[in-house]
């Protein structure tokens, strides 16, 4: 397989509603599409869409590796290293970047052999019904229970509420106010690192504890230990999640049975086999595993997808809940939750299609 041509195409979009974390208030994204055509005229796509506060590249970065790519040609790539994501000059690239690389050489890959992405990956029995957590991002306690209310109609049975930006105070009225919305929804609380101790012991006393699935990455980087004691007091399960940057670090956790789940963010750490190896291990050890996009749009909402699908064939709750939000211009067809679950797309490859515009070289 060769690469006959690449296409970098930069996208912005502003958000349907602003998401508020610890890390800052976003009201859009702005991202790079990756387009490698091969000589059977096959196309592969894939996203690069770095975070501010989160990620350690930028969009500058990203859209600089992605446009000597095209200017380099196809001898800069070689679609046969799709499976480590370590070929020369992916290794190199910013984490974000070297996703894109690697999301459309899996496709390219997986359309080769005819498969999805996902069963490329694994091998095995995958899930075609991803379950996903929803996202409760009203900064009051007023959006955050009409916000819960129109979840659990919509037939999510676990929620991550965003917390630790405003006080502790806060923080207790809005997760009160999701609990009595939804009664039989589980709850993820994600600190996002923003808690202090005082400010965790402050919450987890005063709620109601059994409502909750797990609490997400209460402190910043460098604390897990901590955060692990917090946990083991109060009875609850952690979740990490700004501790993992690189597959080095999620390697790590995992030898340390630091936690009881491993958030992977894809788009951050910059892999693509090599998250679904993570995955696996952390699996192993007793692990639970959560995949979560960054805000990006479908494309890479939809790798993360396959990456989940790839889990098995019964995954727990992911944090795709962005699906759908950034797709227009973008994909023909965007994706779509249904009752709290996102359809693995049929297909080889990802099973998405970039519009016509895009694909016009």
């Amino acid at each position: 397989m060769n690469i006959e041509s690449v296409q970098v195409i930069p996208y912005r979009r502003a958000l349907p509603r602003p998401i508020t974390t610890a890390h800052g208030q976003y009201r859009e994204r702005e991202g790079i599409v990756l387009i490698l055509r091969d000589e059977s005229g096959r196309v592969g796509i894939g996203e690069a869409a770095p975070l501010a506060g989160v990620s350690t590249d930028t969009f500058a970065e990203c859209a600089a590796a992605l446009s000597g790519l095209m200017t380099a040609g196809r001898s800069r790539l070689d679609p046969a290293h799709w499976f480590s994501d370590f070929s020369h000059p992916i290794i190199s690239m910013p984490p974000a970047a070297r996703f894109a690389v690697a999301c459309a050489l899996g496709e390219l890959k997986a359309k080769s052999v005819g498969l999805s992405l996902c069963r490329t990956l694994s091998g095995e029995e995958t899930c075609a019904r991803v379950p996903i957590n929803g996202l409760l991002s009203g900064a009051t306690v007023g959006e955050t229970q009409t916000r819960a209310t129109a979840l659990a109609a919509a037939g999510y049975h676990v929620f991550k509420l965003k917390v630790g930006y405003d006080s502790p105070f806060d923080d207790v009225r809005r997760i009160i106010a999701a609990c009595e919305a939804a009664p039989d929804v589980l709850l993820r609380l994600d600190a996002n690192a923003g808690w202090t101790a005082a400010w965790a012991e402050d919450v987890l006393s005063r709620i109601p504890l059994e409502r909750l699935d797990f609490i997400e990455q209460p402190f910043p980087r460098g604390q897990w230990e901590a955060a692990q004691a917090l946990a083991h007091r109060f009875g609850i399960r952690l979740a990490l999640d700004e501790e993992i940057q690189t597959i080095a670090e999620a390697d790590h956790l995992i030898a340390q049975r630091a936690c009881d789940v491993l958030v992977l963010k894809p788009m951050v750490i910059g892999h693509l086999y090599q998250c679904f190896v993570t995955a696996r291990r952390a699996q192993q050890a007793g692990m639970q595993v959560i995949y979560t996009s960054s805000w990006e749009s479908d494309i890479g909402v939809a790798a993360t997808l396959h990456l989940a699908a790839a889990l098995g064939p019964h995954p727990p709750a992911m944090g795709l809940s962005t699906a759908g939000m950034i797709a227009d211009g973008i994909l023909r067809t965007p994706l779509a939750i249904d009752s709290g679950y996102l359809a693995v797309p049929d297909g080889p490859g990802m099973g998405v299609e970039p519009v016509e515009e895009l694909l016009a070289d």
